[in-house]
């Protein structure tokens, strides 16, 4: 009788640290996710601004050989 009290014990205790451990790998899983895509959005927005500024430069170089004719004129 004694036996099968601690039996029941330790099977409910395993199951309850079961449940605890696959909730903090769950946990684990959803945060890892959240990062990732926060990760993706970041690196969208700096591809962007990246393309934004190399065409400011491309048109900031168009200038300058604009300029630089102007003066060889002078």
């Amino acid at each position: 009788m004694y036996v099968n009290k601690v039996n029941n014990y330790l099977i409910e205790l395993a199951v309850i640290v079961f449940g605890i451990l696959l909730a903090l790998a769950a946990d684990a899983t959803w945060h890892h996710n959240q990062a990732r895509q926060e990760e993706r959005e970041i690196i969208e927005a700096l591809s962007i601004e990246f393309q934004t500024d190399a065409k400011e430069l491309e048109e900031d170089q168009s200038t300058r050989v604009v300029v630089l004719k102007s003066f060889d004129l002078l």
